[in-house]
């Protein structure tokens, strides 16, 4: 099984998302949250994914209030998973977990990745679209560190990734991140600060740059 993991940098459009799609094979392709900048986007990011038979897990920003939604399009360019993102202090909100190319996976839009997540056993795969770059060191170190204690928790593969490009309420600081965990908790790729899209076949782990 192969996961594209791209980390854009923020646009209005969807060519690299096209382009990916177009040039390499893969099961999933996970892009980072609001990638998918208003909702014609999203008309648009369904009908990629039904022509290239592949599923997508990113966010989009609702054209009503400019606020990310949770969403994961399967590979016949059906909207599975769908909703408002959680607030900080929780609880995770539903539905977080979904039936995608025959596999159970789980969801956790940016920060919710600090939320409760016990519903969420059973899942295979658990994928994380971020937003932007973390803002510190710290903040990468505690970041990743959830992931890998999620991966253990849950048994499951964990997947995240953020935007190439901007910064947490612009604070002019930003260390791009994108992570792959196995199931016991092993890194299988952890990128900082380095923005190319890789491909990662989780059947033998191995991490291509694309």
């Amino acid at each position: 099984m192969k996961i594209l993991v791209g980390q854009p940098k923020r646009t209005e459009d969807l060519f690299e998302l096209e382009n990916a799609l177009k040039k390499y094979k893969c099961n999933y392709v996970l892009f980072p949250e609001g990638y998918i900048s208003n909702e014609s986007l999203l008309v648009e990011a369904c009908e990629l994914s039904k022509k290239y038979r592949v599923p997508i897990l990113s966010s989009y920003l609702s054209d009503k209030d400019q606020r990310d939604r949770a969403c994961v399009i399967d590979e016949f360019g059906k909207i599975v998973l769908r909703r408002k993102k959680s607030l900080v202090e929780g609880p995770l909100l539903s539905p977080s977990k979904a039936l995608v190319n025959n596999t159970h996976i789980g969801y956790l839009l940016c920060c919710e990745i600090f939320l409760e997540y016990e519903n969420l056993n059973g899942v295979h795969m658990l994928f994380n679209p971020i937003g932007v770059g973390m803002f510190s060191e710290e903040q990468f170190a505690e970041w990743s560190e959830r992931a890998k204690k999620i991966a253990i928790d849950l048994k499951c593969i964990v997947l995240g990734t953020s935007h190439g490009d901007g910064s947490y309420r612009n604070c002019g600081t930003s260390i791009p991140i994108a992570y792959v965990y196995n199931k016991d908790g092993t890194e299988i790729f952890l990128s900082k600060n380095d923005t190319r899209t890789v491909i990662v076949d989780l059947s033998n782990k191995e991490v291509s740059y694309i």
